[in-house]
């Protein structure tokens, strides 16, 4: 919702039909200008190039998808499967592919942590953002 008021286009892809978030954000987001919401997509490879990063999905007949980066939130249960393993390692630092939260923390979920480990996982994009500059 933040980025879509900076102006910002977003693409919400989400494994279900449905969205399995609150109500509230959820009709938010379905009248926030700038953001699509594109159900029914399993992402299984993220490629980037020299500008951008494409996301591959299961069902071949969608059509990949270009954007200039990725945020991945995966639910309160992580499911992080379908990645590579190298990617959870953040072995590949020049790959704007940013962890936050659960995914990285595991079972400690706590207010303080999740807040603290939000403002690092910003802190690196916009340090990545500045790098290509």
């Amino acid at each position: 919702l933040s980025l879509a008021e900076s102006g910002i286009g977003v693409k919400l892809i989400m494994r279900s039909d449905r969205p399995r978030a609150l109500k509230k954000l959820e009709a938010e987001a379905q009248r926030t200008p700038g953001i699509a919401i594109i159900s029914q997509a399993e992402p299984i490879q993220f490629l980037k190039d020299s500008a951008s990063v494409c996301i591959h999905f299961r069902d071949s007949s969608q059509s990949p998808l270009r954007c200039d980066f990725v945020l991945v939130a995966i639910g309160r249960r992580p499911n992080v499967d379908f990645l590579a393993p190298e990617l959870m390692k953040r072995s590949y630092p020049d790959l704007p592919l940013f962890f936050a939260g659960d995914v990285v923390n595991g079972s400690f979920r706590q207010v303080g942590i999740a807040v603290g480990d939000g403002l690092r996982c910003a802190m690196q994009v916009v340090q990545f953002l500045l790098e290509l500059e």
